[in-house]
């Protein structure tokens, strides 16, 4: 299942190589990076949990890292169809172990920039996650352009608690 997994994975992001980046892939190339993919998820898996702060600006892990003990870690990513005047999201949960919890996947028509479908598909994600009960949850998005936002949000909101 695991392997699936990881060349479902690799197919989405070779996709994006191809629409993004007009990069085109062979199916051995789209297979071996599945099979590096998952040597590295397991590499990760053997690693102790633990909070983990790094400066983006300078390096990208190479490797997923789980959440802490507790909590479960939401992966969000959102893409841009054009061809079709629509867009798609998508997240996936893992508990502290790493073990895949569950996944899905939205269609929003329309179109939207990068930045408003990204932060529709966190809206929407949001909103899933609290109508579902989920708490104690890190969400991981890839657009750093919204991290900032969110993080200016937050930050303000933080502030204004603390006036009042």
């Amino acid at each position: 299942m695991l392997q699936i997994c990881a060349i479902l994975w690799n197919i989405w992001q070779h996709r994006n190589s191809s629409i993004w980046r007009n990069q085109t892939s062979t199916s051995s190339k789209i297979v071996s990076g599945a099979e590096i993919y998952l040597s590295e998820w397991t590499c990760a898996q053997e690693r102790s949990s633990g909070p983990v702060l790094a400066d983006r600006r300078d390096s990208v892990p190479l490797s997923w890292i789980r959440p802490t003990s507790g909590y479960l870690k939401c992966n969000v990513d959102a893409s841009i169809f054009s061809h079709c005047n629509c867009s798609g999201y998508a997240r996936v949960i893992h508990d502290h172990r790493g073990a895949f919890k569950v996944g899905y996947g939205g269609v929003l028509l329309g179109s939207p920039t990068p930045r408003e479908v990204e932060g529709l598909a966190l809206r929407q994600i949001l909103s899933w996650l609290i109508s579902s009960g989920y708490s104690r949850v890190v969400i991981e998005v890839d657009s750093q352009e919204l991290f900032n936002v969110v993080l200016r949000i937050s930050w303000a909101s933080t502030k204004r608690e603390r006036d009042e």
